[in-house]
């Protein structure tokens, strides 16, 4: 994680925080490049309809 030079100047619960909600950003925008790439048979453009209902048929069968 990138080192941001005012967290020193915060207090441990803040810093603590703000990492947090940093770490869990980097998370966000790996999983959304993931699924992107992970998508079967859509080649990464399918709409949230159209892996809802491939999922159900997963699911069912």
């Amino acid at each position: 994680m990138k080192e941001h030079g005012f967290l020193r100047a915060l207090p441990p619960e803040l810093r603590e925080a703000f990492e947090l909600e940093v770490l869990r950003t980097e998370l966000e925008k790996e999983i959304d490049e993931l699924a992107k790439n992970l998508k079967p048979g859509f080649g990464g453009r399918a709409s949230f309809e159209e892996l809802e209902r491939y999922s159900n048929e997963v699911y069912e069968s």
